[in-house]
């Protein structure tokens, strides 16, 4: 019988010890295409299960089928293909995004010569209810994002963290899949103002009116983004398209046309007028200022005095 003193208690609540192995060994290769499970304590939530880079000019198989519910990420970067999971077929171009749920196995089929596509495959236990809110967004199986780097950044990280799985890299892996779920719904929300119509120009140009009126504030797009309920890639691409300039270029404009004219008509400081346009600092308006007109602020001022 085991000596009672020596005998160690059990903890049956502890959390499952890292193996040192985990934290020591190499950054391995991944096998896209095929399953490259991370395991550790956060999978809990929401869980990467594969991963995909396909470069290919014949059909491949581009992921295994799973055993539970998943949903599949896929990015066409070149050429275009016809990708096929069980009932599940879709047809993507180059720059097209497709977001669906998927357990079988997944198969490209190029419709060029050649076609480069990125993927993950993801699952969780919230994951349903994030599609879910996805589709009552208008969120579709195939779209061509407003933004493509958002979604490429987040795949690369995804790539990059299952190369070297461990606890870390797991929490990892649930912040980016968030941020993916939620470009994604941003995405959805502002599918249909993909196309500039009058409805969309009304509301730039209440964004164009709100810099005009906040000039002197700090502003940012992700401000923007809560007052107009709009994501802040939405913002910047639909402005532009509008209006050929972007919203910083656009808040910019603004506030040196208003530094010219307190230049010109007031005897304010330079220091006062770079606060009262909106700048944040007297160099900062300086070099600014300089860059738009050509000239300086107190050259400015002095040749509107002489005529």
């Amino acid at each position: 019988m085991e000596n009672e003193k020596t005998k160690k208690p059990t903890n049956e609540y502890a959390l499952p010890s890292v193996p040192s192995a985990t934290l020591t060994a190499k950054p391995r290769p991944v096998n896209y295409g095929t399953a490259a499970a991370t395991g550790g304590l956060y999978n809990a939530l929401l869980k990467l299960d594969a991963v995909t880079d396909c470069d290919c000019t014949i059909p491949r198989e581009l992921l295994p089928p799973a055993e539970d519910d998943r949903f599949v990420f896929l990015q066409v970067q070149k050429g275009a293909c016809v990708v096929n999971g069980g009932p599940f077929q879709v047809s993507l171009s180059e720059k097209d995004c497709a977001f669906f749920p998927c357990g079988a196995a997944l198969k490209v089929n190029p419709s060029q010569h050649r076609c480069k596509i990125s993927g993950v495959a993801v699952s969780g236990v919230n994951l349903p209810v994030l599609y879910h809110e996805y589709r009552n967004c208008g969120g579709r199986d195939v779209f061509q994002p407003l933004c493509t780097a958002q979604f490429m950044n987040a795949l690369d990280q995804m790539k990059s963290a299952a190369r070297n799985p461990n606890c870390i890299q797991d929490l990892q892996i649930n912040l980016t899949i968030y941020e993916l779920m939620n470009a994604l719904i941003y995405e959805a929300r502002s599918a249909e103002n993909h196309v500039p119509d009058s409805g969309n120009r009304s509301n730039m140009q209440m964004v164009r009116d709100y810099l005009e009126k906040h000039y002197k504030e700090k502003i940012t797009l992700e401000e923007l983004e809560k007052n107009f309920f709009f994501s802040r890639f939405y913002i910047s691409y639909v402005f532009r398209e509008q209006f050929g300039v972007t919203v910083s270029e656009y808040l910019t404009h603004v506030r040196v046309e208003e530094a010219k004219k307190l230049l010109a008509g007031t005897e304010n400081k330079i220091e006062a007028v770079a606060f009262q346009s909106g700048f944040g600092s007297a160099s900062y308006f300086w070099r600014t200022f300089k860059a738009a007109t050509g000239t300086s602020p107190s050259a400015y001022r002095a040749a509107r005095r002489t005529k």
